[in-house]
């Protein structure tokens, strides 16, 4: 959902259109992974300027048009194993996980995350078209 970063971090006023096209594809074929959103993990990868409420209320209302599918989301996940957002963050546990001392697998992990934003880039370029 990368598309919605721009408004999710105050660099736009408007919600662009692949946003609420990759925010309603993941609540047709993947709403767990809304998780991280409604917990909070994906500000937590991000940092200081995603803006949660942005995220979950704004762009809720207009991609959406109903908060109660969240609600419905929280209720059918809560509880269950949810896939990490990258190799490196899985917020499975409340200490994140020590650094790897091997450089190869810090790189490894590096190309899983390039590889999974390059996927999500292309497959809303794709929408989009």
């Amino acid at each position: 959902m990368l598309s919605c970063l721009d408004f999710i971090e105050h660099r736009s006023d408007e919600i662009p259109v692949p946003c609420c096209i990759q925010v309603n594809a993941t609540v047709a074929q993947q709403p767990c992974c809304l998780m991280h959103v409604l917990r909070g993990d994906v500000a937590k990868l991000l940092g200081p300027e995603y803006d949660n409420r942005r995220a979950m209320v704004d762009v809720t209302t207009k991609c959406l048009g109903d908060a109660s599918i969240l609600v419905n989301i929280r209720r059918d996940c809560s509880g269950k194993p949810l896939p990490p957002l990258t190799p490196e963050f899985t917020f499975t546990t409340s200490v994140p996980p020590p650094p790897s001392s091997s450089g190869a697998t810090r790189l490894l992990g590096s190309s899983y995350t390039a590889l999974l934003l390059l996927t999500v880039v292309a497959f809303v370029i794709l929408r989009s078209n």
